[in-house]
C-alpha cells in the first residue's frame, strides 16, 4: 500500500465538499497526460494549503478520466482535472494539523512544497504513516472536546 498527499487550494476550499460528495479526488492535469500509480487500498492524506493536514481517505480504485463534467465539478472541469481518483473518507478534522517546513520540505514527513503544488503526489510510507497517526490523535482529541 502506498501513500499519497492531495492538496486543496486556499482559493477553492469548497472543492473538498465536492470530493466527499462524489467520492472522487480530482487530479489536476491541465490537459496533459499524467501517470498516477494509485490503486485500491492505497492511502491519501489531504493538505489544506496554509492550514495543514485535515483528512485521510482510502483509495478505492485506479485513477481514470472523469466519465462526465459531473465527475469533475471543480473550476476548470475536465480540462483542468483530467483524472479522478475514487476514494472513501476515513477521517476528517475540524482544525487541520500544521506541520512546519524547513526550507522546501516538511522536516517530520519529508513532504515537499513541490509535491503539494502538484495536487496529488506519492509520499514515503514513513511520512504517510506519521501524518495518519497525527490525524488519528487529533480526531480523538476533537471527539473528546480537547483543544489541540
Amino acid at each position: 500500500m502506498a501513500w499519497f498527499v492531495g492538496a486543496l487550494s486556499q482559493r477553492e476550499p469548497e472543492n473538498w465538499d465536492a470530493c466527499k460528495l462524489l467520492g472522487l479526488w480530482g487530479v489536476p492535469t491541465n490537459g496533459r497526460r499524467r501517470n498516477i500509480p494509485a490503486k485500491a487500498g492505497d492511502h491519501l492524506v489531504i493538505w489544506k494549503a496554509g492550514r495543514g493536514y485535515m483528512a485521510e481517505a482510502t483509495v478505492t480504485g485506479a485513477a481514470r478520466p472523469p466519465a462526465s463534467r459531473g465527475e469533475a465539478p471543480w473550476p476548470g472541469g475536465v480540462v483542468r482535472f483530467g483524472l479522478v481518483l475514487p476514494i472513501t473518507l476515513v477521517s476528517e478534522l475540524q482544525r487541520p494539523i500544521y506541520l512546519p517546513f524547513a526550507g522546501p520540505r516538511q522536516a517530520e514527513t519529508g513532504v515537499t512544497k513541490a509535491a503539494l503544488q502538484r495536487g496529488l503526489a506519492l509520499i514515503s510510507d514513513e511520512g504517510g504513516e506519521l501524518i495518519s497517526r497525527r490525524l488519528g490523535e487529533a480526531a480523538k482529541a476533537e471527539s473528546a472536546g480537547i483543544a489541540t
